[in-house]
């Protein structure tokens, strides 16, 4: 027989999906291909902060750490998350020390420490994304959007690569 704290996970993994799907977007794993292509064009300098905005397995994190930057991440599906802690429990000590994974929805999150921001989200929430980012992030923050473009910035530069997804960096 299945113990009651077996049975609310099952029961909760589900529903913490649809919420974040309904919120900004459904959980799609980054490729490793997306995240070496976001690498260059994040031009990752030590000590520099990158947020990802549902951030998933913490992937992209992960890769952050490894060229010298402080990742944060924000996640509200449960798995993802809790493979993004593992993943992060499991890095260098080192690189340990520069990696948040917080269990937050993004949309109250504080991101004006931010020196790059990416974001992997549905196009229905790019107006708010805009007018969130426009608030908060400070001058010279880029910013990569990954698919669909923030309509009413102009990218500084477009990434495209035959049979993959589109990358839109931007510099505030």
């Amino acid at each position: 027989m299945l113990s009651a704290a077996l049975v609310v996970f099952i029961l909760l993994v589900p529903l913490t999906f649809a919420y974040g799907a309904w919120r900004a977007a459904p959980w799609v794993p980054s490729l490793r291909s997306t995240v070496d292509r976001f690498l260059p064009l994040a031009h990752i300098h030590p000590g520099q902060t990158v947020v990802d905005l549902g951030c998933g397995d913490g992937k992209l994190l992960a890769a952050v750490v490894a060229q010298g930057g402080i990742a944060i991440g924000f996640e509200i599906a449960l798995l993802p998350y809790l493979i993004a802690k593992i993943r992060g429990r499991i890095l260098p000590e080192a690189q340990r020390q520069r990696y948040f994974v917080y269990y937050k929805d993004f949309w109250s999150a504080d991101l004006s420490s931010a020196d790059v921001v990416f974001a992997y989200l549905l196009p229905r929430v790019h107006q708010r994304l805009r007018k969130k980012l426009e608030t908060s992030l400070k001058p010279g923050t880029r910013v990569i959007i990954s698919t669909w473009p923030i309509i009413g910035w102009r990218p500084s530069v477009i990434d495209t690569r035959p049979g993959q997804i589109k990358l839109y960096s931007y510099q505030r």
